[in-house]
């Protein structure tokens, strides 16, 4: 008998320290309940059910993790209460029931009025939640809750919001009949009077020029220039034709600039030079798209958001026709300027291939000077 308790107390001995590591592992893995997640309840179900020898010491890991959480961590906890006394029940219902009306209660009383609704809610499928509608839990533990939760909803204040001031109709009125000039298509008003109808006929007229160009924007598809040499758009001079960019006779065969033509013909014009970007011209509102009545050339048109119009650049309008303001210039200087023939039909290449009969005397004998300056430099 002395050596059968000698070898009974080491076998006690080895199922203690089986049941503390039980109750460290099952620890570590109530830890990462923080938030509502049913793998992680499920997982922990299935521990306590397979470590049902140590449900003495899973129900207390439970319980201080329900009272250690923060108001917003405690009711994931609960939930795998209401897991294991459902799905495992037996040992686990009787060590949840001695304290479970202080645990539940004291979680209750921490949490905010909303998360108190779902405390309530699962309460209530602790009546019948079990096989046949029997309860979770006993009577005796179930009704002693629900009468607590009775008080505090009695002594929490329930938060009344301030009616809503009646409406003035007065300050509505007023607000509206010191401007009673309303345009019907944004909502803007202006006052009664002299200058708030000049405000209004501008404001209209604004509206106007906006429906305008948005129309013209529908009819007319956005057109660019021809596609540059890659040498001149490895050089930069692609993009828009500016007059600053060297004449096509400066340009040797390959496309390159001919430097030294080019300084001389910047020396030549000298103070004069135009800038091109300070002359713009209200782009026509007919779909003609003339020419310049010099050169042949299209204009190049780009959007004015000061403006908002479409501009013409590098132009002038003079006695109802639309020049370069370059071209334009050199025509005044060399005295050159003639009534020219605009009506040209619309070509891409255009300016390359006009023929001579097209052109007046005058305008052939200016770009003849043009070409023949040029070549003596």
């Amino acid at each position: 008998m002395k050596s059968g308790r000698q070898q009974q107390q080491p076998h006690s001995a080895s199922n203690t320290r089986d049941v503390e590591q039980v109750g460290r592992n099952y620890r570590s893995a109530l830890s990462e309940l923080t938030f509502n997640s049913k793998p992680i309840i499920t997982n922990l179900t299935i521990m306590a059910q397979e470590n049902q020898g140590a449900a003495s010491v899973i129900v207390k890991e439970i319980e201080n993790q329900l009272r250690n959480n923060a108001a917003g961590q405690k009711l994931p906890v609960l939930y795998l209460i209401d897991s294991i006394c459902k799905n495992v029940g037996g040992v686990y219902i009787t060590n949840f029931s001695r304290n479970m009306v202080n645990v539940f209660l004291d979680a209750y009383t921490l949490t905010d009025p909303t998360v108190r609704k779902s405390f309530e809610r699962l309460l209530q499928t602790w009546k019948n939640g079990m096989p046949g509608g029997h309860p979770v839990f006993p009577r005796h533990i179930i009704e002693p809750i629900e009468r607590s939760i009775m008080y505090i909803r009695e002594k929490t204040p329930t938060s009344r919001y301030p009616h809503a001031p009646p409406p003035k109709h007065t300050a509505v009125e007023l607000l509206y009949s010191a401007e009673p000039l309303q345009c019907k298509q944004c909502g803007f008003r202006y006052p009664k009077t002299e200058k708030g109808q000049a405000k209004m006929d501008a404001h209209l007229d604004s509206h106007f020029r906006q429906n305008r160009k948005m129309k013209e924007r529908v009819k007319r598809g956005l057109s660019r220039s021809w596609f540059v040499t890659v040498d001149e758009w490895i050089n930069g001079e692609g993009g828009e034709l500016m007059s600053q960019q060297a004449p096509a006779f400066l340009h040797d065969g390959m496309g390159h600039v001919n430097q030294k033509s080019a300084e001389k013909s910047n020396q030549a014009s000298g103070e004069d030079a135009i800038d091109p970007n300070l002359h713009t011209v209200i782009m026509p509102d007919d779909d003609s798209r003339k020419p310049c009545a010099i050169c042949g050339e299209r204009f190049v048109d780009f959007w004015n958001d000061d403006e908002e119009e479409w501009m013409y650049k590098n132009a002038v309008l003079v006695d109802g026709k639309i020049y370069h303001a370059t071209c334009h210039a050199d025509a005044v200087k060399s005295g050159t300027l003639v009534e020219a023939d605009t009506d040209m039909p619309d070509g891409a290449d255009q300016g390359l291939k006009r023929k001579a009969k097209e052109e007046s005397s005058e305008v052939r004998r200016w770009r003849a000077s043009k070409v023949k300056q040029a070549a003596e430099y």
